[in-house]
C-alpha cells in the first residue's frame, strides 16, 4: 500500500436507497444491516506488460456494531466508461459500486480495485479478459488491503472470500488459481458468475456467428482489441476494417464512451467490423497466433483443478457470455473429481444476472 485516505460514509438507509440497476439486485436490501465507511487506497501492481504501476482501490468497512464475517475481494464486470469504474463510490446511479457496497453493509470488509486502465492507472491499456493479468492486480490489492487493516489496527478476519461477475468471474477464477499457487493466503470460498471460462468453445461459436453474419455485441470487439495489444501485436487495421480501426485506435474503448456510444460507432455485423484477411484466418482456425492465445487463456481443460470451494452462477438466457462457458467448466471440474462445487442458475440474461449473482453469492458466503 502506498497511501490511504478516508473517502465517504454511507448509512444503511442510503445504501438501501441506491438506484439498483435491476429488479433482481433489489433483493439485497434484506441483507443490509450496517453503515459503511469507504477508504481510498493507492497501491503498487503491474500493468498488462508486467511493468510496475500505481493503481487505485477502495476498502469498505462496516461501521455499525455488527460481527465482521470476513473479507471479500470483489472483481467487477466489464466497465466501458471511466465514470462507472469500481472506485467511483460517488456514482450510485450507473456505476459498479452498487454491486458490492451491500456486501460491506452485511458485515464483510470489502476489497475492490480498479482494473488497470481505470482510476489511477487510466492511462494504461486494460488487459480485458486476460485472466492471469487481471489476477495479478487483484492479488496485489488483497496484500494492500490487509496492510491497510493493519495500519488501522483492525484485526485481520480469518475468512477470505473471492467474488466476481462477468469479466470479474473469469478474473476471480484466475485469482483463485494464483492464490492457491502462491500459498500466501487461504481462501475460504470463491464465487464466479457468468465468466468466459471456455474460450475454445466460445471461439467456435463466434466463428459460426461471423460466418452467418449474425449481430455483434460490444464485448467481442473489446476482446479482439485487448488480445491484439497483448498477444497478436498487429496494426489495428490488420484486425479491424476501416473506419472502425481508426475509431478503436483513437480511443473508442479508453473510458470516454458508454456502451451505447460504442455500439453507435460500430457496424451491425462482424463481417463489416473485421479486416477480411483477419476474418479468414480466424474462421478457418489457420491463424496460429490467435489460436494459441485462445488456448492459453482457456480454463476448461487447462489442467488446473481448484481445491477452493466454488459457486458458479449462470443466467440461462445470457446471450453476452453464453451459458456453455459455465456448463463446460462445471463439467470439467466435476469429471476431475472436484466435490465442493455448487452450480446456481436462473432465467436471467447477462444484465439481469448481475443482480441474481450478487444475491446467491452472498447467500453462499454466509454459509461459511
Amino acid at each position: 500500500m502506498v497511501a490511504s485516505s478516508f473517502g465517504k460514509s454511507f448509512t444503511s438507509q442510503e445504501i438501501i436507497d441506491f438506484k439498483f440497476a435491476n429488479e433482481r439486485l433489489k433483493k439485497v436490501v434484506s441483507f443490509i444491516i450496517s453503515d459503511v465507511d469507504v477508504y481510498d487506497i493507492a497501491y503498487k501492481t503491474v500493468n498488462g506488460f508486467g511493468d510496475k504501476i500505481l493503481n487505485s482501490g477502495i476498502v469498505l468497512l462496516p461501521t455499525s456494531n455488527v460481527p465482521i464475517k470476513g473479507v471479500i475481494s470483489y472483481q467487477p464486470g466489464t466497465v466501458f466508461l471511466e465514470a462507472d469504474r469500481t472506485t467511483n463510490y460517488n456514482n450510485t446511479e450507473t456505476g459498479t459500486f452498487n454491486f458490492f457496497s451491500f456486501l460491506a453493509a452485511n458485515g464483510y470488509i470489502v476489497f475492490a480495485a480498479d482494473y488497470a486502465g481505470f482510476g489511477l492507472s487510466k492511462e494504461e491499456k486494460h488487459p480485458y479478459n486476460i485472466p492471469d493479468k487481471l489476477a495479478l492486480s487483484a492479488y496485489d490489492f488483497i496484500v494492500a488491503g490487509y496492510e491497510f487493516l493493519e495500519k488501522k489496527n483492525i484485526e485481520k478476519p480469518s475468512k477470505l472470500f473471492l467474488s466476481g461477475y462477468s469479466e470479474g468471474g473469469l478474473s476471480n477464477l484466475a485469482l483463485t488459481q494464483l492464490i492457491e499457487e502462491r500459498k500466501e493466503f487461504e481462501v475460504t470460498a470463491a464465487a464466479c458468475g457468468a465468466g468466459a471460462y471456455d474460450l475454445n468453445t466460445f471461439s467456435q461459436v463466434l466463428k459460426f456467428v461471423i460466418t452467418n453474419e449474425l449481430p455483434l455485441n460490444e464485448f467481442v470487439p473489446l476482446i479482439f482489441d485487448s488480445y491484439n495489444t497483448f498477444f497478436f501485436k498487429r496494426p489495428t487495421n490488420a484486425i479491424f476494417a476501416e473506419p472502425y480501426a481508426k475509431a478503436i485506435k483513437n480511443g473508442l474503448f479508453d473510458g470516454e464512451f458508454n456502451t451505447q456510444q460504442i455500439l453507435d460507432n460500430l457496424p451491425a455485423t462482424y463481417k463489416e467490423l473485421l479486416n477480411p484477411e483477419f476474418t479468414l484466418g480466424f474462421v478457418s482456425s489457420n491463424d496460429t497466433v490467435v489460436e494459441n492465445a485462445i488456448k492459453e487463456n482457456t480454463y476448461v481443460g487447462n489442467g488446473w483443478i481448484p481445491v477452493t470451494p466454488i459457486l458458479f452462477y449462470q443466467g440461462l438466457n445470457d446471450q453476452a457470455v453464453l451459458p456453455l462457458n459455465t456448463q463446460n467448466i462445471v463439467e470439467y471440474y466435476t469429471n476431475n473429481n472436484k466435490k465442493d462445487i455448487t452450480l446456481s442458475t436462473d432465467d436471467a440474461d447477462h444484465f439481469e444476472g448481475r443482480g441474481s449473482y450478487n444475491v446467491v453469492s452472498l447467500e453462499y458466503f454466509n454459509k461459511f
